[in-house]
């Protein structure tokens, strides 16, 4: 792989940014905004399930000062860190597209018709 994985990702990070990688030829092309978002994601996705941990152990709710039943402010965590994989790779993979499309050719899994999960870019 011509990129290096960034340091300290979790197994299933690691997983992610090697498939994301092959799957947008990440590897071939210099890209440094994408392999920027792909960290992010990564990262995300770490803080995600750490996050995750806290809940399963805590509970979705939390009691405040007043007594009153609150959601558990990890919950908004796992939203946002949901939201920056999704917007993440969503932006690696029309960055590969829109590369794609100014060369008028497909780059590895990506083509203008078709993104790297196999559905239209469109979408």
């Amino acid at each position: 792989m011509g990129k290096h994985m960034p340091r300290g990702l979790s197994v299933e990070a690691a997983k992610l940014y090697r498939k994301t990688v092959t799957q947008n030829a990440l590897d071939v092309i210099d890209d440094a905004a994408s392999m920027t978002l792909l960290e992010n994601a990564c990262r995300a996705l770490d803080r995600l399930r750490a996050a995750e941990a806290v809940i399963a152990k805590e509970g979705p709710t939390i009691v405040d000062r007043f007594q009153q039943v609150k959601p558990h402010p990890m919950t908004a965590r796992i939203d946002a860190e949901g939201q920056t994989i999704r917007q993440s790779l969503a932006a690696i993979t029309n960055h590969q597209a829109a590369a794609a499309y100014r060369r008028g050719v497909g780059v590895g899994a990506v083509t203008v018709e078709d993104g790297p999960w196999g559905r239209g870019l469109s979408h």
